[in-house]
């Protein structure tokens, strides 16, 4: 029955670090093309999301393409804008 016992207990302590990992927060990405009504690809235009650690922009490449990064699990708000 010791040994039983020994063997219960490794089990749990091998198990509580993989309990730790598991709740680590997530996060996600962000990423599309901005364009026109036209379909063509907006270069340049500043894409900002908003949601729970503030605000955060990135502007698009020259194919209209973005993407945003380790962004937490939450709710948010795009605003996309470009001068002219």
């Amino acid at each position: 029955m010791r040994k039983f016992s020994w063997l219960i207990a490794g089990v749990i302590a091998l198990a509580i670090p993989w309990a730790a990992i598991a709740q680590q927060p997530t996060t996600g990405a962000l990423k599309g093309v901005v364009g026109d009504r036209d379909g063509k690809a907006l270069p340049g235009a500043t894409v900002l999301v908003t949601g729970p650690l503030g605000e955060r922009g990135i502007q698009t490449d020259e194919n209209g393409n973005f993407e945003i990064r380790f962004l937490p699990t939450g709710t948010y708000r795009i605003k996309v804008e470009m001068a002219g």
